[in-house]
């Protein structure tokens, strides 16, 4: 039976523990996630669309009345278009 190399490349077998380290410490620097310095700063217009939220989160606008109410606000500001 004849076995073939699978790549040519000069790849060492075992351990060579100075360039093990080297590798392991450059690796180490290399994943630390930066550090954030980001901040967010909300409006106090976009704080007011909390309690909106909060009542699609409740279900308050899955209502049948309520559905209808605004279906009927939204007919009368919209026009009818024309076919």
């Amino acid at each position: 039976m004849d076995i073939g190399f699978v790549n040519n490349s000069n790849t060492r077998i075992g351990n060579d523990s100075k360039s093990s380290r080297n590798s392991q410490a450059a690796s180490a620097s290399e994943q630390q996630p930066p550090k954030r310095t980001d901040s967010l700063e909300l409006s106090q217009e976009s704080r007011t669309l909390d309690p909106i939220e909060a009542k699609i989160a409740s279900g308050y606008y899955d209502k049948p009345e309520v559905m209808r109410q605004i279906a009927l606000k939204l007919s009368l500001q919209l026009p009818i278009e024309s076919l």
